[in-house]
């Protein structure tokens, strides 16, 4: 393992003998780039571009690079498949549909093999549930083992397509090496979505926990921890919040399918139960220490 800044030309010594790099690293949380858009473009459009120009220049072969389903982010179509045009215009989806761009031009120029992968919501062990901000799946396992009441936003009718890092580790290790997959964009997810609602269900009762009910917010109360938001002359619109929050989002692995052969194995029940153990393990391990009952992003 080596502590480094992908922005640092310093990191790029350590390519010299790799035939394939996974660049996996970005500022992900939506309200923190969309609240530090100059921090948001450095990490996660010039890291990129500092990862690809060291591969190009010590002769790595293939540069794997974690995109995301947020670049569907304006379209309506009830299954988001590969093919479909990608205009984001939240500050985090819009910074990975330039790292997209940026992937496809270093092909284009150097000859460099690409491959773009499209995370939906992933979750499993090892998920971090200690951060100001968890992943939902992870906030609720951890709110549920302190049987704890947690904060939802919105009624809980949202859905979202989740894929367990198992099922999403099996298709990024298939790409490595895969001539299928050179040039292509693959989005990784489950091909259904799940509510929150349901998924609370779901882990409240592999944690014996159906007792503890969770307290509704409103659907954009969660960004209003980042004030910065909602200061100066032009404030953020509220309706833009109110649609991310609220939004229902399948995706399709039909190419991954048909150039690869992957397909989804881990149920959500079996995902989560996974999940919900793992938590409650580290909790009693005394491992959230840091850990402050926040609100889930």
């Amino acid at each position: 393992f080596v502590l480094g800044d992908v922005l640092d030309s310093r990191t790029w010594k350590y390519y010299k003998d790799a035939d394939v790099v996974y660049h996996f690293a970005a500022l992900s949380a939506l309200p923190v780039c969309q609240s530090h858009p100059r921090d948001a473009v450095d990490v996660n459009v010039g890291g990129l571009a500092s990862v690809l120009e060291g591969a190009r220049i010590h002769g790595v072969k293939r540069v794997v690079f974690a995109s995301t389903s947020a670049t569907y982010e304006r379209n309506k179509e009830p299954v988001l498949s590969e093919d479909l045009d990608v205009k984001p215009t939240l500050l985090y989806s819009l910074t990975k549909q330039q790292g997209e761009l940026l992937m496809r031009a270093y092909r284009d120029v150097y000859g460099l093999e690409t491959v773009v992968l499209r995370f939906f919501n992933v979750y499993g062990p090892h998920q971090d549930f200690r951060r100001r901000s968890p992943p939902f799946t992870s906030y609720v396992s951890r709110e549920l083992a302190h049987r704890r009441a947690p904060v939802l936003h919105g009624d809980g009718t949202q859905a979202r397509d989740y894929v367990h890092v198992r099922d999403l580790m099996r298709l990024a290790m298939l790409v490595m090496t895969a001539p299928e997959a050179d040039g292509e964009t693959f989005n990784i997810a489950s091909g259904k979505a799940y509510s929150v609602n349901a998924m609370y269900d779901i882990m409240a009762a592999a944690a014996n926990a159906t007792d503890v009910r969770p307290v509704y917010h409103e659907a954009t109360r969660f960004w209003d921890a980042y004030p910065e938001l909602f200061a100066g002359t032009r404030p953020i619109k509220k309706e833009i919040l109110q649609k991310e929050v609220m939004k229902t989002t399948t995706g399709s692995h039909d190419k991954a399918e048909r150039l690869l052969r992957w397909r989804p194995e881990v149920s959500m029940e079996e995902g989560l139960a996974e999940l919900v153990f793992y938590v409650k393990k580290a909790i009693e391990a005394g491992k959230d220490k840091d850990a402050a009952p926040v609100a889930w992003k």
